[in-house]
């Protein structure tokens, strides 16, 4: 299934019996924003196509995250839409030859109105964890403290690549989620905690399908690669209002920038505190920055993840 939302009944008539001639699968269709939600849930269509005019209203930026933590796909169709509401999102001109590559592998051997892979546990938002110096204790303390079926937890932590499995054991021993090495392509899963890997390579998020993990190459960014400036970067792009970025002790100023774009973007922030940082140097270039939403002890972090996850949810149930 392929889910349409298009203002212009014409045009939305038209495109649908496009789409179905082209691509094959049941067309569902919606003519505002309001019912766009409802019908996405309820079809599980792992593509949303909206029409590039309905992305103007401050109204899509909220329906834009709902659909995404759904684990959906949102593709803009029409003009390339000015500001930056489609954001990170894909860009289709028209219906024609040029979808088959954006579409195509989406729809194939879907059946229509049966949720995919990512559906059956989809979360509601991801959080993105930051660290250095210091960091393995502070994610200890974090990690252990949340519940094993909590929100996914994407994490970079300047570490040797050779210290990294060890890392994952600890954490894994310590923690109730389940704790592993982010691999490419990944949906993250409730319950799960991805840790960047050994590869030389950003871990990023990314938007194919429906929210997924992914390695890019790159030079260092703020002086790393892994660098969680580039995760939380990824976060405010492809998630928005529904990522959670913390940022932990560590020297140096990496993901400071990173927290902000997440805060800009309507995401909750948190800061581990001075007193309880072995090196208030990330931290600290956050605070500076403005990109604090909250700065707490490191033994407070979790019960302030769960919070900003909760109050998520709850305004999610009020806009259904």
């Amino acid at each position: 299934m392929i889910l349409l939302i298009d203002a212009n009944p014409a045009r939305r008539a038209r495109r649908a019996d496009a789409l179905a001639a082209a691509l094959g699968p049941e067309v569902a269709t919606a003519g505002d924003l309001s019912s766009a939600y409802t019908a996405a849930e309820a079809g599980c269509p792992p593509v949303v196509l909206v029409a590039s005019e309905l992305t103007h209203p401050a109204e899509f930026l909220m329906v834009r995250t709902l659909i995404e933590r759904l684990g959906l796909e949102l593709v803009v169709l029409g003009p390339a839409p000015p500001g930056p509401q489609a954001l990170g999102l894909t860009l289709l001109a028209e219906i024609g030859p040029a979808m088959h590559d954006i579409l195509g592998h989406q729809v194939a051997g879907h059946r229509p109105g049966a949720p995919g892979p990512a559906m059956r546990a989809a979360p509601r938002g991801v959080v993105v964890i930051g660290a250095s110096t210091g960091g393995i204790e502070a994610l200890e303390t974090v990690l252990s403290a949340l519940p094993a079926d909590g929100p996914p937890l994407v994490v970079v932590q300047h570490i040797r690549p050779d210290f990294v499995a060890g890392l994952v054991r600890r954490l894994g021993a310590a923690c109730p989620a389940h704790v592993g090495i982010a691999r490419d392509g990944e949906t993250p899963m409730r319950g799960h905690v991805y840790l960047a890997g050994a590869t030389g390579r950003h871990l990023v998020l990314r938007r194919r399908g429906g929210l997924r993990l992914a390695e890019e190459g790159g030079p260092p960014v703020s002086g790393h690669r892994p660098s969680v400036d580039r995760l939380f970067h990824s976060a405010a792009e492809r998630v928005g209002p529904g990522a959670g970025g913390v940022l932990l002790t560590g020297m140096g100023r990496d993901g400071a920038e990173g927290l902000l774009a997440i805060r800009r973007a309507g995401g909750a922030t948190i800061v581990q505190d001075r007193e309880s940082s072995v090196v208030w140097g990330m931290p600290g270039a956050a605070v500076a920055l403005g990109a604090a939403c909250e700065v707490v002890p490191a033994r407070r972090i979790a019960a302030a993840i769960l919070a900003a996850a909760a109050a998520s949810d709850r305004l999610a149930e009020r806009v259904r």
